[in-house]
């Protein structure tokens, strides 16, 4: 299945892709008893687990079988939305955690002039900087002149992990989506240099540029592990103003999903719905000769095998 979060008021509301549909599983409920009891989000379903994701599934089949007439009235109703005219938020726009992991693509090393490293990184991103397709991204206002781009897969954890092991880690992951891991640069090029404290210093302040507000498009949907059964086999792309910018396979991962979550969860305990980035591929503007930021009036599209296609537009600082 492919979930999402359609824009709402006064409520946003989970759905599933269904073809060039989505179902609105809430505006459903009057024409199929079951659907009542699917939680209104997103991750109120990954935290209902089996049994609400089961829900999901035969409410989906149903409304996949179900006569024409039948499906004139969920039309009429909201329930069946054409995908060209949803609005969507982020698949989990209300996710605990976003735990991000650099440093992992051994191409994006070697552009960016780094080693392997012994043990995957990780800083967590603001949720708050999180915001869905077609939503814009905002140059912030004091920094506006050296935006870059980061296409990362991620994987979405659907039950209570912590302390687990490499092999048993994918059991606990409910299925993956994709952010933008958009960075300001602008302390990208002193930072190399430092030593001691001041590279702590601008290690933080490096982070800090990547949490400014709408610096985390997600999307566009959240799609379960059934549909796409080896994330170390996924195709990823990144497009500005349809110039392709990056395009890799999670084939060239330092650490694989499964390390990824095998090494955090010593020191997380995660949730169902918080999401673990896997690092950006090759490509990143920074890393260009000559180096290439975003601009008022771009167009970044975000392109992952299985979880789709989005596009969010770039504007000045407001």
């Amino acid at each position: 299945m492919h979930l999402v979060t359609l824009q709402g008021y006064p409520q946003s509301s989970a759905g599933v892709v269904m073809g060039d549909h989505i179902v609105n599983l809430a505006a459903c409920s009057h024409l199929f008893p079951e659907a009542r009891c699917i939680p209104r989000s997103v991750r109120g379903i990954l935290e209902g687990g089996d049994t609400a994701l089961d829900l999901v599934r035969r409410v989906h089949q149903q409304i996949g079988s179900t006569t024409e007439s039948l499906r004139e009235q969920l039309h009429a109703h909201g329930a069946l939305v054409p995908r060209v005219s949803a609005r969507l938020l982020a698949p989990l726009p209300d996710t605990r955690l976003v735990l991000s992991c650099g440093l992992n693509y051994h191409k994006h090393l070697h552009e960016m002039g780094g080693s392997v490293p012994e043990r995957p990184m990780a800083f967590s991103k603001s949720v708050n900087a999180i915001v869905g397709p077609d939503a814009p991204i905002i140059l912030p206002k004091h920094y506006p002149d050296m935006v870059d781009w980061e296409a990362e897969f991620c994987a979405v954890i659907g039950r209570p992990c912590h302390n687990v092991s490499r092999e048993e880690a994918l059991d606990y992951v409910v299925g993956y989506t994709m952010i933008n891991d958009v960075s300001a640069r602008n302390w990208v090029g002193r930072f190399g240099a430092m030593q001691g404290m001041p590279a702590i210093e601008g290690w933080e302040q490096n982070l800090l540029g990547k949490q400014f507000t709408t610096f985390c498009p997600m999307g566009p949907t959240l799609v379960t592990k059934d549909e796409l059964p080896n994330p170390d086999a996924v195709l990823i792309e990144l497009k500005v103003n349809e110039q392709l910018m990056q395009s890799a396979c999670t084939d060239d991962l330092v650490f694989s999903v499964a390390t990824l979550i095998a090494h955090y969860s010593q020191y997380h305990t995660f949730q169902p719905g918080d999401v673990i980035t896997t690092g950006s591929p090759a490509g990143v503007g920074f890393g260009r000769n000559p180096p290439i930021f975003l601009k008022a009036g771009d167009v970044v599209t975000l392109k992952g095998d299985g979880v789709g296609v989005m596009n969010n537009p770039v504007v000045g600082p407001r």
